[in-house]
């Protein structure tokens, strides 16, 4: 072997070591560089922390069934409402046969459906407030004592009776025409 070919050779062999070197302080660089930017140089990951459910007493909008027991009749209310802590309450009761109400406190106005909603008549807002505004109150401030988990809740008291509470959504959004007589 030739002096030239021992160069070549030893050139040969320091060049690969030089690029073995380089490729590990780039990989080790490279893992430095993901562990403290991907934990914000700490060891111990932190929880995304989980928000605490809404509950009735603080929501804006509610949906619900009420299955009402009476002189051993049980009759199921499907509610509805929205701005349900302002003066402006707008809420919809639906009941079985195809009987609908939609009461608005802010506008004073009231409407009545004997056909599931495709026609409406205009009610005496004084009239059905008395009907059915107070029921409506009784049921959101039971609720306010709902658990948020729970998939019923029974509630049992004068103005309401003896009723199971199920489908509970607080916060849903309810499409306007939901609210819409016509």
């Amino acid at each position: 072997m030739t002096r030239k070919n021992s160069v070549k050779e030893m050139n040969k062999s320091s060049t690969y070591a030089i690029v073995a070197v380089v490729i590990i302080i780039i990989v080790i660089a490279g893992v430095a560089a993901w562990y403290y930017y991907g934990n914000n140089g700490n060891s111990e990951t932190t929880p995304t922390p989980t928000p605490a459910p809404v509950g009735v007493a603080d929501a804006t909008t509610v949906s619900f069934n009420a299955s009402v027991t009476s002189g051993g009749t049980t009759t199921v209310y499907m509610w509805q409402g929205k701005d349900i802590h302002s003066n402006n309450v707008v809420f919809r009761v639906d009941l079985e046969g195809g009987y609908s109400y939609i009461l608005n406190a802010g506008t004073q106005t009231a409407w009545e459906s004997t056909d599931s909603g495709a026609t409406w008549t205009a009610g005496v807002f004084a009239d059905d407030w008395l009907a059915w505004g107070a029921t409506w109150q009784d049921y959101l401030d039971n609720l306010a004592h709902w658990n948020g988990n729970d998939a019923t809740y029974s509630i049992d008291d004068a103005t309401i009776g003896s009723a199971v509470v199920s489908n509970i959504v607080v916060n849903p959004t309810i499409p306007a025409s939901t609210f819409n007589e016509s």
